[in-house]
């Protein structure tokens, strides 16, 4: 009898607009089978991981899970099919512990906090698992390889039984990798099926039984790996023989070009995570630099860079002290030096940037003109695209949407085609297939024959010892030897890497536990060869996994109940589908709304024909409208400003107000005795710095202390009412009488110097801060787009750790850039206090809950300044419409209007949500279906019983 495939993919095809990442490809993977999946960047290994794992939906194809056909539309619908991923870009909450993103999603039977119980069953998942973790630690204090590791667990805990790991060993240690590959085999032996996509073909030839190979999306292979070997597997990639040998060219080293004199480095945790180091990096040379994962090759990378502080010791770049300087301050010195960070999304790229903006992270600074040149930048992300063959339809795509290899390309590529004098590079080739690799050590060895000075951080001692001249081992943050690695041995490495001294001049004996150890952390292991063991394992298979791991097959636990509401996150849609769901969300909310309507007496079509002409039937009608927009349009352009450099101003009111309560003390102290332009100026100056000082006060708290901007934004909104209030009652803005009696608290007008300017089209009447606006429109996009500010904004925006590393000040960028937001808003306030539509006065309902709207505005046009004047003008022909509708339709209650409004706004606001995110309602579904079953069942019985008893009869 054939046996039954786990997993059957059945001509599965994805495209994202015009790339076809996967094409008609076919695969199995059997129950207690491990497949490896191979193939260059970009030939669509992940894409189609991710259409098992429910993050994509395949354009065409079927996915068959134990012989049944299956329709997996999201991560949970995968989960409950005891499908497991575990992603190459970490998918954690960074301000959740280890603990909470490992329960993420698990079903809370006795409320929301998590248990003591489940704290200790995570606990002995990782100790069985050999994981050394510390749950309460929070995912962004963690090193990279802790984060792979809360990765790992997070599925093994769920008890997968179908198994995907995309890089899994990617940051482990050699001793971790092990542990994996034991636990691997174990739940194998179970009869679990594993699909593991890795690069490195020694671990394809180890773990896996066969080996399926991609090629720019199709399929072009599947084979046993006992019947293949390394040379066929990367032929079969890359569409031609390749040399798998890396070059080592003689070059005589040169003088010190970098150099660390006892160095202590602190980490965060308070402890020493590198401890009295010293060593020089010479011209001509690549210097390794080997040890266990966490050992202080993050913190000794950051530091050289500018990163991170340092405890004591020197830091000398040819003769200069760089110990204490920023990433700024070296790259002002001219130093030129380049740094290539493990975490390349988190670190050293910006992800929501295109290819052509990250090729400038560090050199945008240039020239003199406040405006970003590009045209280099372009130039630089073509060669790098076209040298080291970046699959990508264009430079202008975000590098986000890149596979993790074409990633690290990108980062590499950047960092080496500054033509650096020192490279500091961290794992330059995890992730990267084997072409990729072997170009990339080229590139360092040409580098070295430049007399550039390399000091390559790595974990595949093999290669250390191939591609370097001198290695350096760090155990414990501190240097337990520098050997020359044409004289040494990956077991000696091992030894140092352990804290452990080998004994050259000891006669050949039996290893100790210790020097056993060392050894099988460091030896590669030959290919497995299909012994007893793993060929009768699907002979001998449990329900449950209960090995040195954890439980990793739960039949029951995966099959678990449909949930009533199921959201996941969609692939991201094309703009004619965005702008179908906008329509609907419009359509929806006038559907409601004309129930509304109708309940007031009116007919809903003619009142929304009303609603959309009203507002320009009369000059009267338009005039309001103008006056409506302007202080949209400036406040959701303010707020934007911080939006974009996700600092969450919801202070727009407050900051609103508190600009015209400024412009309105100047106008009234200086009066008449001014021009009205000189008036108009002063006003709109005190106007931007009575906003820009409501602004800076939670700027200026988050840079110092951390505390969250929402909160106070939103009380400083109160504070700002209360200071309004105070003084109408209490100082100027009141009427009294003779006697000096106040008779009735009122705003005073603003002397005449102090009216906005009118122009006149026709018979339509405006203020001159239109004009304004829409200038303010223009020169925001500009900066956004085009300034080194905005460039900076945007980088900010998108990782504070980037912009760290691009030595941008993360403080002064947020100050800054929070002082411009509120300013802008507060500007706003002077206007509308300047114009008519508020008869030149203060009033109570200055703002009109403008910067809440403001917000909405801001949001639902991207951040996109022309996108807000299209959505300003569209909110204001709603207001003034649903004003003329009212007075067309007596019967219509001005509430219905309101209502109207906030329907529209809450549809809209829901498609962007849908855009999104995917609601399904499996578990009605699924009832539905069964109901249709039972009565289809039901009806077939009595039908059967009937024909018995006839025949009976």
């Amino acid at each position: 009898m054939k046996e039954q495939a786990a997993i059957k993919l059945s001509g599965i095809s994805k495209s994202f607009g015009t790339v076809r990442a996967n094409d008609d490809i076919s695969l199995f993977v059997k129950k207690g089978e491990i497949l490896s999946l191979l193939g260059e960047n970009g030939s669509g290994k992940t894409t189609l991981m991710n259409m098992i794992s429910g993050i994509y939906k395949p354009d065409a194809g079927e996915i068959f899970v134990n012989g049944e056909k299956v329709v997996i539309s999201s991560p949970e619908d995968s989960k409950r099919l005891g499908i497991g991923m575990v992603h190459q870009h970490f998918k954690l909450v960074e301000s959740f512990t280890a603990a909470e993103n490992i329960l993420i999603g698990a079903e809370q039977k006795s409320g929301i906090f998590l248990k003591k119980s489940q704290i200790k069953q995570i606990e002995e998942t990782a100790k069985k698992m050999g994981f050394k973790i510390d749950l309460k630690k929070r995912v962004c204090d963690m090193a990279v390889s802790e984060k792979q590791t809360v990765e790992i667990l997070k599925v093994l805990y769920y008890g997968a039984d179908i198994l995907i790991l995309d890089e899994p060993t990617a940051v482990l240690t050699l001793q971790e990798t092990r542990k994996l590959f034991e636990i691997l085999r174990q739940m194998k032996a179970n009869g679990c099926a594993i699909i593991i996509i890795t690069h490195k073909l020694n671990e394809v030839m180890e773990i896996s039984d066969r080996v399926t190979v991609l090629r720019k999306g199709k399929s072009v292979g599947s084979i046993k790996t006992a019947e293949t070997d390394h040379k066929q597997l990367t032929e079969l990639m890359v569409g031609r023989a390749v040399e798998l040998e890396i070059e080592h060219p003689v070059v005589t080293a040169g003088e010190n070009l970098l150099e660390l004199n006892n160095v202590t480095i602190i980490n965060d945790e308070g402890a020493k995570a590198i401890d009295d180091v010293s060593f020089a990096v010479r011209s001509g040379e690549i210097l390794g630099v080997a040890g266990v994962s966490g050992c202080g090759q993050k913190e000794l990378c950051e530091a050289i860079a500018g990163l991170q502080k340092i405890e004591s010791g020197n830091i000398i770049f040819k003769g200069d002290h760089i110990e204490h300087n920023t990433p700024k301050q070296i790259i002002q010195k001219g130093i030129s030096m380049s740094f290539i960070p493990e975490d390349r999304l988190g670190m050293g790229l910006a992800g929501s940037l295109s290819i052509t903006d990250n090729m400038i992270l560090k050199t945008y600074r240039s020239g003199s003109s406040p405006f970003v040149d590009r045209k280099a930048a372009r130039t630089l992300a073509n060669k790098v695209i076209d040298e080291l063959g970046v699959v990508t339809p264009s430079a202008s795509l975000p590098v986000r949407r890149l596979s993790g290899g074409n990633v690290q390309k990108v980062l590499v590529g950047r960092e080496i085609e500054s033509e650096p004098n020192v490279i500091i590079t961290a794992y330059p080739v995890r992730g990267l297939d084997i072409n990729s690799s072997y170009a990339i050590y080229n590139i360092l060895n040409r580098e070295k024959e430049k007399g550039t000075g390399v000091l390559f951080v790595g974990e595949d001692l093999d290669v250390m010892l191939e591609l370097c001249d001198r290695i350096m081992v760090l155990c414990h943050g501190r240097v337990t030897g520098i050997l020359n690695a044409a004289e040494t041995s990956k077991e000696q490495l091992g030894l140092l890497m352990t804290g452990t001294q080998s004994d050259d001049s000891a006669k050949p004996k039996a290893k100790t536990e210790t020097e056993q150890n060392a050894v099988l952390a460091t030896e590669e292991a030959a290919p497995v060869q299909n012994d007893e063991a793993t060929q009768n394992t699907t002979d001998n298979k449990a329900d449950t996994y209960s090995g040195d791991a954890a439980t990793t097959k739960a039949p029951k636990k995966t099959r678990k109940k449909e949930p009533l509401i199921q959201i996941s996150k969609r692939a991201e849609l094309g703009l004619y589908k965005k702008f179908i769901l906008y329509a609907l969300a419009v359509f929806a909310a006038l559907a409601v709304g004309g129930i509304f309507i109708a309940a007031n007496g009116a007919n809903p079509f003619e009142y929304y024909i009303e609603v959309i002409t009203g507002c320009f039937k009369s000059p009267l009608r338009i005039k309001g409208f103008l006056r409506l927009i302007m202080p949209l349009i400036i406040t959701s352009i303010g707020i934007s400003f911080a939006f974009k450099m996700r600092f969450w101003n919801i202070g727009a009111n407050g900051q609103f107000i508190m600009g015209a309560l400024a412009a309105t003390t100047v106008s009234l102290a200086i009066g008449d005795s001014l021009p009205q332009w000189i008036t108009l100026i002063i006003m709109a100056a005190a106007g931007c710095i009575g906003g820009a000082l409501f602004g800076l006060i939670p700027a200026l708290l988050k840079v110092k202390f951390g505390t969250n901007e929402t909160l106070l934004t939103l009380m400083l909104n109160y504070i700002a009412l209360y200071l309004i209030m105070y003084f109408k009652n209490v100082y100027f803005y009141r009427t009294v009488n003779a006697q000096g009696e106040v008779l009735f608290p009122e705003y005073k007008a603003l002397p005449k110097s102090g009216w906005m300017y009118e122009l006149k089209i026709g018979a339509v009447t405006f203020d001159v801060s239109l004009i304004i606006a829409i200038v303010i429109v223009v020169l925001a996009f500009i900066y956004y787009r085009y300034t080194k500010q905005g460039y900076e904004i945007a980088v900010v925006g998108d990782s504070k750790n980037t912009a760290r590393y691009a030595g941008m000040s993360v403080s002064k960028i947020m100050i800054r850039t929070m002082l411009i937001s509120a300013a802008l808003v507060g500007l706003a306030g002077m206007f509308q206090v300047a114009s008519v539509a508020t008869s030149h006065t203060l009033s109570d309902g200055i703002s009109h809950d403008v910067g809440w709207t403001g917000i909405i505005v801001a949001w639902l046009s991207k951040l996109n300044p022309f996108g807000i004047l299209i959505t300003s003008c569209l909110m204001g022909v709603l207001e003034q419409g649903c004003n003329s509708a009212e007075s067309v339709f007596p019967t219509v209650s001005p509430t219905a209007s309101d209502i109207l409004e906030g329907i529209i706004l809450f549809t809209v606001l829901a498609a962007d949500f849908f855009i999104r995110y995917s609601i399904r309602f499996p578990g009605i579904a699924r009832k539905v279906l069964k109901n249709n079953n039972d009565d289809i069942n039901t009806e077939q019985n009595q039908i059967t019983e009937k024909a018995e008893s006839e025949v009976r009869l």
